[in-house]
């Protein structure tokens, strides 16, 4: 069965079963920040191993590879949906292959959305992908994997500090299904600390050791039902100064009914600091924003 993901501007994420909503609604699984876009604009249903693309009767309907839906759609690996201004790439992963050697992706210098490799021009802005405006040629560009953490140019060297990370790691989750809480505990916190240490030394921290630490805090606070967990993490991102997944915000609302969570410190500290940055973030970062948010009603 194939896993799909909808690429849209900078964001790429994954398209569970079901049915996402897509539109300006803050409750839209992805939101377009666009006058033109419907409320709930339209459906993607993933059903049975198949996306079908359905038109919610939107003022400006939906386009796909350059023809209006009308109605419903099936959508396929490489399509196109354009609703109102915004592009939306569909791309299939075989559950059964490496998702790094699936489809190679880089940053337009433009507009920073990310395109395909062998795109002339970007699919959002329009930028040529060979402008004289570029100043570093094509190779030397920002690649991307799907589902794979940043390269750096010249090939996807690992720094010398990031192989005993993922040891420790390693050790951590052992560690928790053996039941030895307080050997877990304390071999996390070293972690989260070196982790902000190499970070704040200027160390580029992949996005899969970041979700590793967030999905470890959450077992953490699962297991023992400890909320104490639940804090470190705001407490780890807070010092970070940067928003959490969707994924890992999605998780919170499951684990802090399950622990008995209360709005704390370092999470009244996390919120302050996302608000005093809101004005930066794109559509989905403000999703994720309000978001967690709406934690304090489910923790309070």
């Amino acid at each position: 069965m194939k896993k799909y993901r909808l690429i849209h501007q900078n964001s790429n994420i994954e398209a569970p079963e079901g049915r996402l909503d897509i539109g300006r609604s803050v409750e839209c699984y992805l939101v377009l920040d666009d006058p033109s876009v419907s409320r709930i604009h339209a459906t993607i249903v993933n059903e049975g191993g198949k996306l079908v693309l359905e038109d919610r009767g939107s003022r400006n309907g939906c386009i796909v590879n350059g023809s209006r839906v009308n109605d419903q759609q099936e959508l396929r690996d490489g399509d196109r949906i354009s609703i109102g201004h915004q592009i939306i790439r569909i791309v299939a992963l075989d559950r059964g292959l490496d998702a790094e050697r699936t489809m190679g992706l880089v940053a337009c210098k433009s507009c920073g959305s990310w395109m395909s490799t062998g795109d002339a021009r970007c699919p959002q802005c329009g930028a040529f992908s060979g402008d004289p405006l570029d100043e570093k040629p094509p190779d030397a560009r920002e690649t991307f994997q799907v589902g794979s953490k940043r390269q750096e140019r010249g090939g996807g060297r690992m720094f010398k500090t990031q192989q005993p990370q993922m040891m420790l790691a390693g050790l951590i989750k052992k560690a928790i299904n053996m039941d030895k809480f307080e050997e877990a505990e304390r071999l996390f916190k070293n972690l989260t600390e070196s982790t902000l240490r190499r970070e704040q030394g200027g160390e580029p921290i992949p996005d899969s050791e970041i979700e590793d630490i967030s999905k470890i805090a959450l077992k953490l606070a699962e297991s023992t039902r400890n909320p104490r967990h639940i804090s470190n993490l705001f407490a780890f991102f807070r010092a970070r100064g940067k928003l959490m997944s969707r994924e890992v915000t999605e998780a919170l609302y499951e684990i802090v009914r399950k622990v008995g969570y209360r709005s704390c410190p370092e999470m009244s500290g996390y919120l302050q600091l996302l608000s005093s940055k809101a004005g930066t973030f794109s559509p989905g970062e403000r999703f994720i924003h309000r978001r967690l948010e709406g934690l304090v009603g489910v923790c309070s």
